[in-house]
Order: structure tokens, then sequence, then C-alpha cells
């Protein structure tokens, strides 16, 4: 879809919104869906021109909500049988090609050579690049001097932290659960 295309129509779409709809159209707008119209109703030709928008013929395919990944090695995986039984990180292509739009980032048995701000910044990585990401770790993250504004800031896609040390003369904004004081 060029910039100047920001309207999509799909058309004659099976739709699951997550429950079957039938056959209908639907309006995109810079990549969200705007407006689902049952069959036969369509949007009008008028529209259409107006909106400057792509007609996509999906002839009867299945159109369905982006699915969540809950459990994703997205900085790699393995590694505990040495270097040879260590995974690569997913690529994004793997997830959006099965209709992944949404992932949970996890670290798994691997903390030395995979570290929480690893996961983070994956997580931003690909988020840049698209895809909704967030992160879950059960693992602690030591703060030590001049990482805690990192930390910090790293926090904003991770879901859960068991704890947090946080030494008495770290700054009051930072609590015991790692998150920040309203």
């Amino acid at each position: 879809m060029s910039v100047a295309t920001m309207f999509q129509i799909l058309v004659n779409a099976d739709i699951y919104a997550p429950e079957p709809m039938g056959l209908a159209s639907v309006m995109v707008c810079a990549g969200k869906i705007v407006d689902i119209k049952k069959m036969p109703e369509t949007f009008s030709e008028g529209v259409l021109k107006e909106l400057k928008a792509e007609v996509v013929d999906c002839q009867g395919r299945k159109v369905v909500p982006g699915f969540v990944d809950g459990h994703v090695h997205i900085t790699g995986g393995g590694g505990e049988g040495g270097y040879k039984s260590a995974c690569p990180p997913l690529p994004l292509t793997e997830m959006t090609l099965n209709g992944v739009t949404t992932v949970v980032g996890v670290l798994g048995t691997d903390d030395c050579t995979r570290t929480t701000a690893n996961l983070v910044m994956r997580a931003k990585a690909l988020e840049e690049e698209g895809i909704t990401a967030f992160t879950y770790t059960g693992y602690r993250i030591f703060l030590l001097p001049g990482t805690v504004l990192r930390a910090v800031t790293s926090l904003s896609c991770v879901l859960n932290l068991r704890r947090i040390p946080c030494p008495a003369h770290y700054p009051h904004w930072v609590s015991e659960r790692g998150h920040r004081a309203q």
C-alpha cells in the first residue's frame, strides 16, 4: 500500500471477529479496521473514489483477528547443551506470516547469554517494525549503580516482574515491585 493509498477495502472476505460473520467488506485505514459491512451491503463507489481506496477482492478467503502468541523466545532459545544447541532469534516474518500480531517475549533457561535487557531491547525493536510486543519475566533484575534509569524506562513493555531489589538510596519513584510510583 503506497503512502497515497491510506485506505483499503477488502471485499468478499469471510470474516471471523472472532465469531463467524460470513461474507463482508472491510474498510482498513492505515492498517486498522475502521468499518465492516455485511454482504450484500458494501461501500459505495463514491466513497471508494473519495477515499482513493485500494480495493482487494478476497474471493471468499478468511479474514481473522491477529493472533497473540503468549510465549515466544524472541531472543532465541536453547543453549543449555552448549553453543551448538542454541537457536537464533525468531524473525519477524516467522510471526507475521503465521498471523501473529502480538507477542509476549520470554527468556527461557539461558539467562547468562540472554538477559532481560536483551529481551526488552528485542521487544522494542519488534514494536518499531510494526508488531505489538511485551515481555514477561520472573527473573530478578539487579539494579546496580547507573542502571536505575535504564531499568525504569524498560518497564513499559514488561508485563510482570517478581521483584527488583532496590537499595534505599535509589530514587523514591522506583518501588520494590518495579513499578513507577503514582
